[in-house]
């Protein structure tokens, strides 16, 4: 009877040792996780910090990025950059990796990819070699739009040399642009760029070169590709030191001339509906 006993306590042990060892590597992988997602941000700080006593910047701020994003009809690569706040400063001469200390996958930079804005893009060519990065300061992009976005995909599974699947494909390789909702400044001057800062609406070519902002001081809401006369129509609101304007505007944008029209006419139609009514 002891030995029975015995026996099954020479086995209990070893498996309560096994699960309560595999359950703390599971509580410090969340723990680790946890502290990753939290420091995850949207937020880009304006500035550092200045050791007035050492004369050195203690950097507030890291980055994440994404693998390589194939844009599609194009051989051509993005990589899109992400910001994250450390948890303590530290200064350029005592630099961390980042990405260990704090638990990086594939999987959970996935989830950060899929919820946060990236605050730049490098550029690669068809063989993965680095071209250029988009932009040359602090900035949060809101949004991206690919040429493929614009068009309607046909419906033509494993049929790839169908007529409707080439007249696509042709769009979208006359379309070489990329269209973008960008923040470059700190506009209600909380020390931080993101969402809640004043936006603009931008153009690259497909490479990432000749970035034009289209109209200032506005906020575009909606937009839609005329392919055919290689323009947009934009639906916008001005923007003034008081704030956004009450009265929504129309515009074209002619992407080949880089030429903003505002359509006038139309705003000048709606006053007078306005006016039939207030009589």
């Amino acid at each position: 009877m002891f030995n029975t006993k015995f026996r099954y306590l020479f086995i209990i042990i070893p498996v309560l040792l096994i699960v309560a060892l595999g359950g703390y590597a599971l509580f410090k992988r969340y723990e680790r996780q946890q502290k990753y997602e939290r420091r995850a941000s949207n937020d880009v700080i304006v500035g550092t910090e200045r050791n007035e006593s050492q004369g050195e910047k203690k950097i507030l701020q890291s980055i994440i990025y994404s693998n390589p994003i194939v844009i599609p009809q194009y051989e051509s690569f993005i990589i899109e950059v992400y910001p994250q706040i450390l948890d303590e400063a530290r200064t350029q001469n005592n630099e961390q990796d980042e990405a260990t200390e704090y638990g990086y996958t594939s999987k959970n930079i996935r989830k950060y990819e899929n919820t946060k804005r990236p605050i730049n893009l490098l550029f690669l060519d068809n063989d993965f070699g680095y071209q250029r990065t988009l932009l040359d300061k602090k900035a949060l992009i809101l949004d991206m739009k690919m040429p493929h976005e614009h068009f309607s995909k046909p419906n033509q599974e494993g049929k790839e040399d169908s007529l409707q699947t080439k007249a696509y494909q042709q769009q979208v390789r006359n379309f070489p642009y990329l269209l973008y909702k960008i923040v470059f400044e700190d506009t209600n001057k909380d020390g931080l760029i993101n969402q809640k800062d004043a936006e603009g609406f931008y153009i690259s070519n497909i490479d990432g070169t000749n970035l034009k902002g289209i109209g200032k001081n506005i906020l575009v809401t909606e937009f839609e590709l005329q392919y055919e006369k290689k323009r947009l129509f934009l639906t916008y609101f001005e923007r003034s030191k008081a704030g956004l304007q009450k009265q929504k505007k129309f515009a074209f944008y002619y992407i080949e001339n880089h030429q903003f029209k505002p359509l006038d006419g139309i705003q000048k139609a709606l006053k007078d509906a306005e006016k039939i009514l207030t009589q």
